[in-house]
């Protein structure tokens, strides 16, 4: 069960497919054109639709998407609406050009499943947005390399994320919620990873866009088990501190990171250590980079641990993860599929 998380490829996996399927009925399409079944009109969408899906899939692709992500969203976004939007024309024409002379064309569309999926998908995406709304935050600096912002909102379970945007619909950034037991509200650490982080960081807001509600990530996983060493590097800690406060399971904290203390405050580093006053804190400024394949199998055989779970960037994560895995230890992390 607790690898229900690293099932990867079914976003992807399912827009590649839909794309094939697509590809096969252009060519049909294309074909009864030249018998004149199909109209003109129902072929030239069908072909625009084509396009878009193939120019999202292009910019889908894990190159594009890292170096030109703000390029990558916005086409994702605004492209799969165009399409969307084209659908619907493309499935009144499909129905018009191939329904029976004796039916309507809205009994017709009635008694066609095709109307009745683009509804289901029209309605996921308007039902997203209607959750859309600025709320009031609190923002404390925590260093020039992070920002912790606290909310009131909502309360989240631990382990789940929440998306944040000062400019709804141009881009959305994740992060991990950080709720204490019996607080009102939870907090998020925004940690300097590009411009959109670092311009926020030095210019805090005090209110900002949210939408939908907090999503359970990998780390819901941990409460399946009774014993579970968190392993976190640098601001891998925010997914994890909720769990720490919790306590739904006997737990392991392993952080890694440099300066803790400088870089996080003394605020939050002393309610981490004060939820978990066994925690290792690795100061990779100090004692340089550890080999954490090593280390980390090492606390947990110490710790009689069940699993490892690990929030860190994904070279460090996929070699952890793995090596571990090798050696037979159940260990779990994020997998980047999106």
């Amino acid at each position: 069960m607790a690898r229900v998380y690293s099932l990867g490829g079914i976003h992807s996996g399912s827009s590649m497919a839909a794309t094939m399927w697509l590809i096969y009925f252009t060519v049909n399409v294309t074909h009864d054109l030249t018998k004149s079944k199909a109209s003109p009109a129902l072929v030239g969408i069908t072909y625009t639709i084509l396009t878009h899906l193939v120019i999202i899939i292009a910019l889908a692709m894990p190159t594009f998407r890292i170096l030109h992500h703000d390029c990558f969203e916005m086409a994702h976004r605004f492209l799969g609406w165009s399409a969307t939007a084209l659908l619907w024309a493309q499935t009144v024409l499909l129905v018009r050009d191939y329904r029976s002379p004796s039916t309507s064309l809205g009994a017709a569309l009635a008694q066609t499943p095709a109307f009745w999926l683009i509804v289901v998908l029209t309605l996921s995406i308007i039902t997203s947005w209607l959750t859309l709304r600025k709320v009031p935050v609190r923002a404390e600096v925590l260093s020039t390399h992070a920002l912790r912002l606290d909310f009131d909102y909502t309360t989240p379970v631990p382990g789940s994320f929440t998306r944040i945007s000062q400019s709804p619909l141009t881009e959305w950034h994740s992060f991990a919620t950080i709720a204490v037991p019996g607080q009102k509200g939870y907090s998020m650490i925004i940690s300097r990873a590009g411009d959109w982080t670092g311009e926020v960081i030095a210019e805090p807001p005090s209110e900002i866009w949210v939408r939908g509600v907090p999503t359970c990530g990998v780390m819901n996983i941990v409460p399946l088990f009774r014993r579970v060493l968190i392993v976190a590097t640098g601001s891998g800690i925010a997914p994890c501190a909720p769990h720490v406060f919790a306590k739904r399971a006997e737990i392991k904290l392993l952080w890694a990171s440099r300066n803790i203390r400088k870089t996080y405050g003394d605020k939050f580093v002393n309610s981490i250590l004060a939820a978990a006053p066994d925690a290792i804190i690795y100061d990779t400024d100090a004692h340089g980079r550890p080999d954490l394949v090593k280390l980390i199998h090492h606390v947990y055989k110490e710790f009689n641990a069940e699993a490892v779970c690990i929030i860190a960037n994904e070279p460090i994560t996929r070699k952890v993860v793995y090596g571990l895995m090798s050696r037979g230890v159940p260990a779990f992390g994020a997998i980047w599929d999106s």
